[in-house]
């Protein structure tokens, strides 16, 4: 069965580049049920995969739906390595040199529903391994 699963691997590979997880350390939100007050928020786990088109997809640990889907590696004037990934809602910053990354996002604070805690506008921090 362990050889099953090797060779599963071997075959898997090629479909897919580098992949990330990355944990969150720290979350902060704006509860728009308490007057937008400050509040602790909690982390998620998140994967960032390299698909064969050089494009990274960002989802959370343990859910198919793809958070973003247009996440490009880029190098900064001073050697910083980064991935991006952005569209109009949320962002997420992954510097390849220090494994940390950061996401925001404005939630859905812009539109008159805000029913959950994952509408709040949102801060988090935390730090990727490569797997």
């Amino acid at each position: 069965m362990r050889h099953l699963a090797h060779i599963l691997i071997l075959f898997a590979a090629p479909c897919f580049g580098e992949s990330y997880l990355c944990v969150g350390e720290e979350a902060i939100g704006l509860n728009a049920h308490d007057n937008y007050s400050v509040t602790r928020i909690e982390t998620a786990q998140w994967v960032l995969k390299k698909l064969n088109n050089k494009k990274y997809t960002l989802t959370i640990q343990g859910d198919d739906e793809i958070f973003i889907d247009d996440c490009t590696k880029t190098l900064l004037e001073k050697g910083d390595k980064l991935i991006l990934c952005d569209d109009l809602i949320y962002e997420f910053i992954l510097n390849l040199d220090t494994s940390r990354y950061f996401f925001m996002t404005g939630g859905f604070y812009i539109y008159e529903d805000i029913d959950e805690i994952v509408d709040y506008p949102r801060l988090e921090i935390g730090k990727c391994t490569k797997i």
